[in-house]
C-alpha cells in the first residue's frame, strides 16, 4: 500500500497522471516555470554615464570688475581733450593776419560786384573780415582796375600772381577744352536757370579734376550771371534774323551758335562792347539782361531779343600751391565762405534776369535792382515756340558737335553723365 501511494505522488511530481474512470482514460498536464540559478560572480554591471554640466567658477571680486563701467569715462576725456586742442589752434585765436590778392568781376557797375563780392571781401567792414574777427583780409580789385582780361585770369593763378580770381568758364575755354561743356549754348533754354545751376553742379567736379591737374588752379566757388540774350540795334524777330549780321559773344559755344545761323562771329571784351556797338564794329551783343542793363547798353541798342541763349557760368578759383600751404583751419573758413556767396551768387542772378528785362524795356514795377530805361525804353522780342526749336536745333547739330570735336570724345562721356542727366540731352 506504501508502495502504490508512493509511485502515484511521484507520477503526479513528474505532472502525468492517468486515472481510471468507467473505463476512460484524461491526461492532465501541469506547466511549470523553471528558474536557471545564475552565478553571483557572471553578472556584469554595466556603467552608467551621467552627462553633466561643468560651470566654471568665477571669484566674486572679477566679476565685480568687469561690470565697472570705465570706458564712458574715457571716451569723455578724449573728446573734451580735442575739443580743448582744436580751440586752442584754431586761427581765429592767433595773431597771424592771413592775406589773399583777388581778381574780381570785370567791371565796378555789375551788381555782382556791388551786391555780392564787394560786400562780402572788399575792405574792413566785409564780411570776410567780421567772420574771421579781423584774421582774414582780400586785396580784392576787379578785372579791369588790373588790367587783367579773362583770358589771362588763369595764367595770373597759375603762377601766382594772384590767389584768386573770378573767370567765365566759356571764355576760359581755349585754354581748358572741357570748361566750355559747362554752359554750352542752347543747353539750358530757360530763363529761370533751374536746370542750369543744377547741371554745373552736376559737373563741377569733374571740371575741378581738369584744372587741378592741368593748370594748378582749385574752383573754390560759382555762380551764374543773368540769362545771355541778344542785344540788337536792329529789329530781330528770331535768330535766323542773325544770318550776315556781326555778333559779339565771348566764347566758342556762343559763336557756334551765331554761326549756325549765318551770323559772323566777333569776340570783343566786356568793357569794350558799348563803343564797339556805337562804332558800328558789331550789330548785336550778347550778354546778361542785368549784366548789359549796367553797362547801359539800353542806349545803343533798340531791340531784347530774351531768348536764353546760355547763363554765362562763373567760377571762383584759387591757385592750389597757395590754397594747399594754408592750415586746415584757414582753408576751411575760406571755403565756407565762398560756399556762401555761391548760394548768394546763384539767387542773385536768377532774380536780375527778369529785373534786367523789365529795367532795359521801362517795366518800373519790376525794376529793382537795375537802371530803369524810361526815356527809351527798349523793344522785348518774346521768342515764339518755333524759336526754341530752333535754338535746340542749333545746340544738337552744332555747338554740341563741335565741343566734342574741339574737347575730345573723353568729354563727351562727362558730359552725358553729368548734364545731360539734368537736361535729358545727350551727346550722341
Amino acid at each position: 500500500m506504501f508502495k502504490k501511494s508512493s509511485l502515484l505522488i511521484g507520477i503526479l511530481a513528474a505532472g502525468l497522471i492517468s486515472v481510471g474512470c468507467a473505463g476512460e482514460t484524461e491526461t492532465i498536464v501541469v506547466e511549470k516555470e523553471v528558474l536557471v540559478e545564475v552565478p553571483v560572480e557572471k553578472v556584469v554591471e554595466k556603467p552608467v554615464v551621467v552627462e553633466k554640466e561643468v560651470v566654471k567658477e568665477v571669484p566674486v571680486e572679477k566679476i565685480v570688475e568687469v561690470e565697472k563701467v570705465e570706458i564712458k569715462e574715457v571716451i569723455k576725456e578724449v573728446i573734451v581733450e580735442k575739443e580743448v586742442e582744436k580751440s586752442a589752434a584754431s586761427f581765429l585765436d592767433g595773431d597771424k593776419v592771413y592775406n589773399f590778392t583777388m581778381s574780381g568781376q570785370l567791371s565796378p557797375t555789375l551788381k555782382q560786384w556791388t551786391n555780392l563780392e564787394a560786400p562780402w571781401l572788399l575792405g574792413d567792414d566785409s564780411k570776410i573780415v567780421k567772420n574771421s574777427n579781423g584774421k582774414v583780409k582780400v586785396k580784392l580789385n576787379t578785372a579791369s582796375e588790373l588790367g587783367i582780361g579773362q583770358f589771362d585770369v588763369l595764367r595770373f593763378l597759375s603762377t601766382g600772381v594772384i590767389d584768386i580770381g573770378m573767370a567765365v568758364f566759356t571764355s576760359i575755354a581755349g585754354d581748358v577744352p572741357v570748361a566750355g561743356g559747362i554752359d554750352l549754348a542752347g543747353a539750358y533754354p530757360e530763363l529761370d536757370g533751374v536746370k542750369a545751376k543744377a547741371g554745373t553742379e552736376a559737373f563741377i567736379p569733374e571740371l575741378n579734376k581738369q584744372m587741378e591737374n592741368k593748370l594748378g588752379i582749385k574752383i573754390i566757388g560759382h555762380f551764374n550771371n543773368p540769362a545771355q540774350v541778344p542785344y540788337c540795334k536792329f529789329p530781330i524777330t528770331g535768330s535766323a534774323d542773325l544770318k550776315d549780321k556781326r555778333v559779339r559773344t565771348f566764347g566758342s559755344t556762343l559763336g557756334d551758335y551765331v554761326e549756325h545761323f549765318g551770323g559772323i562771329n566777333v569776340t570783343i571784351a566786356f568793357v569794350d562792347v558799348y563803343s564797339a556797338m556805337q562804332t558800328g564794329i558789331a550789330d548785336c551783343a550778347i550778354t546778361g539782361t542785368g549784366s548789359g542793363n549796367a553797362q547801359k547798353w539800353y542806349e545803343i541798342t533798340e531791340y531784347l531779343y530774351t531768348l536764353p541763349v546760355g547763363h554765362a557760368i562763373t567760377g571762383w578759383g584759387a591757385n592750389l600751391d597757395m590754397w594747399n600751404k594754408q592750415p586746415t583751419d584757414v582753408q576751411d573758413f575760406m571755403q565756407d565762405t565762398f560756399n556762401s556767396m555761391t548760394a548768394d551768387g546763384w539767387d542773385l542772378g536768377m532774380a536780375l534776369t527778369q529785373d534786367g528785362i523789365d529795367c532795359n524795356t521801362g517795366v518800373a514795377a519790376g525794376c529793382e535792382l537795375g537802371t530803369l530805361d524810361s526815356d527809351s525804353p527798349m523793344t522785348q522780342v518774346v521768342p515764339s515756340e518755333a524759336d526754341y526749336d530752333s535754338l535746340k536745333a542749333a545746340a544738337s547739330e552744332t555747338v554740341l558737335p563741335r565741343w566734342v570735336e574741339r574737347c575730345g570724345v573723353d568729354c563727351k562721356v562727362i558730359y552725358n553723365r553729368t548734364i545731360a542727366e539734368v537736361t535729358g540731352v545727350a551727346i550722341p
